[in-house]
């Protein structure tokens, strides 16, 4: 049999010419039509093909099928195949001598008896068994380097923009993540010093308060001292009443207003609303009225910021209503539910009024719109901050004026009704009696000495016996070492040092005594945020009072917490 022969040359050399190096195998010879300047013999024709891919020879002559099939599996780049015209070399086996006489035999007769077309289709069977192999991935990327390095640089940018992007996303989840810490820890710093500059405002006001409140009670007190008395007890509800603005704003602002869901009386907060302001207004000549119109008195909600928004609002009807004119407060019940009642509060005054450019700006922080320094007294803030409120509670609060008209702010408000005689401190009606107190045992843990005397000389005067402790720890020990049922109740201040307030009140629970768990236990602090209640109340204690102290409050707080215990 036979089979083509070619020439494999470098990529480099020109073939055929002059002054070429051929590379052979061992024991091949060139037949005479392959001219060669020299012979550069190999020991196989792997290492002859490697001569010329690396140019240390110009051209190798051999057996197609052969070099064609190691340029495949060693991916040489640097070859030429050059195809000869009628070249093909002979093509037989042998066996090695001493051979096998039968085997031979065999062989020979097997091959002369295969015609010359089965001859060739064995040959043609064999050589594309050689050249079929599967086209592995290194394969492919040395017979397309152009596009397998298109394809690498693709998946290389792929995999950078991919790690870019992780690496982005990660940076900004971090820097948001910082920024939000970075965010919380300047609230609590906010909150930290508000409720520090709330505690360090009250406790002087809850002194001028308290002597004012003491010294007006005392008998023989002349009557012009009795209206100094007045004027410096409206004076310093009005400072409270700064104080408590910049405080609330301060709290809008960093979206930490909350409402309560207490048990009130309506008739009662508007008649003492109404008894609170009749003063003010005598005072300025004008005619107050109350016109309520309502069915249900007994509702669940937050009293006292509702009647900060009416105080406001009469406040400034009072403030820019001429001598002789008059503010009406309206409070009208609408059509409601089982469960709520819609309230509609409208604040009328024959004011100076207020025009439409300034009827666009008075709800804005800190803007006035007072023509004097009289009428412009204060922070601008009870307008922004009553809006506030008026919108926590559900309705919106809005104006109606003209200038030389007056002016009407009105507002309308869902509030939750409550089972009737359910009423809370702010429902009772009935002023304390003299010597409610009589006979009652009260220990004091106050750590500041002027309020501790003040707290302890208005208890005295409805008869209380009054034992003091100046902190946590002290009034623990006190405690501990009474006998059962000595107290009848604590009034305990939060701040203090050794051991505050909360701590105190949890360690007087946890006593294995019976009178632990049923001592009624009162804050009594310059602490009057929200938090500030949630946290007496999850301590263990029955009530809280805000300093500066309202004496009255006081007094029924104790009352009613009194006659829940014997009960």
């Amino acid at each position: 049999m036979d089979i083509n022969n070619i020439v494999v040359r470098n990529k480099a050399s020109s073939y055929p010419a002059d002054g070429l190096v051929c590379a052979t195998v061992e024991g091949r010879k060139l037949p005479a039509g392959i001219a060669a300047a020299r012979v550069q013999v190999y020991p196989t024709v792997t290492d002859a093909l490697r001569a010329v891919n690396s140019g240390r020879a110009d051209f190798i002559y051999g057996m197609a099928s052969r070099l064609e099939l190691d340029i495949q599996h060693y991916h040489f780049s640097n070859l030429v195949p050059v195809t000869l015209i009628n070249d093909r070399s002979n093509l037989a086996f042998a066996l090695s001598r001493p051979a096998d006489t039968d085997l031979l035999t065999i062989l020979n007769k097997a091959i002369n008896r295969l015609s010359p077309m089965e001859r060739s289709m064995i040959l043609d069977r064999n050589l594309i068994s050689i050249g079929a192999s599967q086209l592995s991935l290194i394969e492919f990327i040395y017979a397309n380097p152009v596009a397998f390095a298109v394809l690498l640089m693709f998946i290389v940018l792929v995999l950078a923009a991919s790690v870019f992007v992780i690496y982005r996303s990660h940076m900004r989840a971090a820097l948001m993540q910082s920024n939000l810490e970075k965010a919380e820890a300047n609230s609590r710093a906010k909150g930290e010093f508000l409720s520090r500059m709330s505690h360090e405002l009250r406790t002087p006001m809850n002194a001028v308060v308290g002597l004012t409140d003491l010294t007006d009670m005392m008998e023989g007190v002349p009557d012009n001292v009795h209206e100094n008395l007045s004027k410096l007890r409206a004076a310093s509800h009005y400072m409270l009443d700064l104080i408590n603005d910049i405080l609330d704003m301060s709290r809008i602002d960093s979206g930490k207003l909350t409402l309560a869901s207490e048990p009130f009386s309506m008739d009662y907060m508007l008649n003492e609303l109404l008894t609170m302001m009749e003063p003010e207004a005598q005072r300025r000549k004008l005619t107050y009225t109350l016109d309520k119109k309502i069915v249900h008195s007994s509702l669940t909600g937050d009293v006292i910021r509702l009647r900060q928004v009416l105080t406001n609002l009469l406040t400034n009807a009072f403030k820019f209503t001429p001598s002789g004119g008059t503010v009406l407060l309206q409070v009208t019940e609408e059509a409601g539910t089982d469960e709520t009642a819609a309230f509609t509060f409208r604040v009328i005054d024959t004011g100076t009024g207020i025009s439409t450019e300034d009827q666009k700006r008075i709800f804005e922080s800190f803007e006035q719109v007072g023509t004097s320094y009289n009428k412009s007294q204060g922070t601008g803030l009870g307008l922004p901050i009553s809006r506030s409120i008026v919108r926590k509670m559900g309705g919106e609060l809005e104006v109606r004026s003209q200038p030389g008209q007056g002016s009407e702010f009105y507002f309308t408000v869902p509030i939750s009704l409550d089972h009737p005689g359910e009423t809370s401190v702010s429902g009772q009606e009935n002023q304390p009696d003299d010597k409610l107190l009589d006979g009652v045992r009260i220990l004091l843990v106050e750590d500041n000495d002027l309020n501790a005397e003040i707290a302890a000389q208005l208890l005295e005067m409805q008869g209380a016996k009054v034992s003091r402790s100046v902190n946590g720890r002290q009034a623990l020990e006190q405690f501990s070492e009474s006998r059962p049922d000595e107290f009848q109740a604590i009034l305990m201040d939060i701040q203090m040092p050794e051991m505050n307030g909360l701590e105190a009140t949890r360690a007087i629970r946890s006593l294995d005594r019976p009178d632990a768990a049923t001592l009624p236990i009162v804050a009594m602090t310059a602490n009057t945020f929200k938090e500030d209640v949630d946290a007496a109340t999850e301590a263990g204690m029955n009530g809280f009072i805000p300093k500066p102290l309202d004496v009255n409050y006081l007094y029924r707080v104790l009352q009613e917490l009194l006659e829940n215990t014997k009960n």
